[in-house]
């Protein structure tokens, strides 16, 4: 929701009714992580986050909040130009639930979150969320993971394990943590093949939703979801005959 028009006639979101501010031929523009902009906003001036007059420089939130000249630069507010991560410490899913957005430095940053297993950290000194500069990868790859889109330094769903294996698939007992580093976001969801005795089709493993294209053999569904007995070709000629014969 943060957009400016050509740098002659710019505008900036204001952050209230979804509407955009009037046309200014110059402005300064604010814009806000995702979860600041309620927490925060409501207090900042009357003026939103166009034509900011107060507070130019963000200096009472800064890691909440950038500002940029819309007079010269179209679309500078825009979110997506940023690098947002979660960020603080957590060393469990309730901790993990409070912590908010802070912006990178780098709009190339990756964001950083620790291995987790067992729902805790597998080092209990390891329990850092944010951003990450420089070569963008974790100290060490054992108790860290990095993914390199805003915000996807999420805690970690669990899911079951799937194998291709002497002709079939097959799947772990117990769901285990999607911790493996992405060049997206982390996993939220997870896959299953729909066909025991085919491999083409599915390319997962069973964390993650289904890749784009794969609709025939591939199901995607809620973590720890992923499991059950699913058909061979041969187990469903033999039911169809069964339904035709009676």
């Amino acid at each position: 929701l943060w957009a400016v028009g050509s740098p002659a006639n710019v505008k900036c979101d204001p952050y209230t009714a979804g509407t955009l501010n009037s046309a200014k031929a110059q402005t300064n523009c604010r814009v806000m992580t995702p979860d600041a902009a309620q927490d925060v906003l409501a207090d900042m001036s009357t003026a939103k986050t166009c034509g900011v007059s107060s507070d130019t420089t963000c200096s009472a939130i800064t890691a909440t909040c950038r500002t940029c000249d819309g007079s010269t630069t179209a679309n500078c507010n825009a979110l997506a130009s940023f690098r947002y991560c979660l960020t603080g410490t957590a060393s469990d899913e309730t901790a993990y639930a409070k912590l908010k957005n802070n912006f990178c430095t780098s709009n190339t940053a990756h964001c950083a979150r620790p291995i987790i297993k067992d729902g805790a950290p597998v080092n209990s000194a390891v329990n850092s969320f944010g951003c990450v500069e420089g070569d963008l990868t974790c100290a060490d790859a054992t108790t860290c993971a990095t993914c390199s889109t805003s915000g996807c330094n999420t805690w970690p769903v669990k899911c079951h394990s799937w194998t291709w294996k002497d002709t079939k698939w097959t799947f772990s007992t117990a769901p285990t943590t999607c911790n493996a580093q992405v060049s997206g976001s982390f996993p939220t969801k997870c896959s299953q093949p729909v066909k025991q005795d085919t491999q083409d089709g599915y390319s997962g493993n069973g964390c993650g939703a289904c890749a784009a294209g794969e609709t025939d053999n591939c199901k995607t569904t809620e973590a720890e979801k992923n499991i059950g007995q699913i058909p061979t070709l041969s187990a469903l000629a033999v039911m169809l005959i069964i339904s035709v014969l009676f």
